[in-house]
């Protein structure tokens, strides 16, 4: 079934990844190895550092917390599955870009976009989206917020300006995007022959 050689899940912290991820993985991973974060050892934190120096230069405008966390995800993503279909659970680069802008009021935004159409972005997203309301209401009620400091208000202006950056700036780095929402009860062969 692979139609891609690599899929990310994206949206909204807050509008239902990680469990339809976890619902979907018996299917997911019939088909794909699935990448996840690691614990980090004593090699992914040389890999980490190397990255970042490379990055740097790279990447100059780009700030240092970004170009850390962005090393970390390439320390053990691309040597290990460079072969594999993969599916990235919770490190993919898109997802990744998209909570940073949200966390910085999209300070870096032209930067951080700039960067993402020099990495390996998954050839195809699943899209996953919700009424706005609701996914504001859940990262609200999160006991571990992602971001604690944002009022509701500030949050949803954040979330709309992040939808505009998910379509205006991510989905073109993709081959295809396919929506999706809990609601639907998609399943994961579903969305990806849509």
């Amino acid at each position: 079934m692979p139609l891609h050689k690599a899929v990310e899940v994206v949206g909204l912290p807050g509008c239902g990844k990680t469990t339809y991820i976890r619902a979907q993985m018996a299917q997911i991973s019939q088909y794909y190895t699935v990448v996840e974060s690691r614990k980090r050892t004593l090699a992914s934190r040389l890999r980490t550092r190397l990255g970042a120096i490379v990055l740097r230069k790279r990447y100059p405008d780009l700030p240092d917390d970004f170009i850390q966390k962005l090393s970390y995800r390439l320390s053990f993503r691309l040597s290990r599955h460079k072969d594999a279909c993969v599916f990235y659970f919770d490190s993919g680069f898109c997802q990744f870009a998209l909570e940073y802008l949200i966390a910085t009021d999209f300070k870096d935004r032209l930067a951080v976009l700039e960067a993402l159409k020099g990495l390996p972005v998954p050839d195809a997203l699943i899209y996953m989206y919700d009424d706005p309301d609701a996914v504001i209401d859940r990262e609200m009620q999160r006991p571990a917020r992602r971001y604690p400091d944002l009022d509701r208000a500030e949050l949803a202006r954040r979330y709309k300006k992040a939808e505009e950056v998910l379509k205006e700036g991510i989905f073109p780095l993709a081959k295809a995007v396919y929506p999706a929402n809990l609601a639907a009860e998609n399943d994961f062969e579903g969305i990806m022959k849509a």
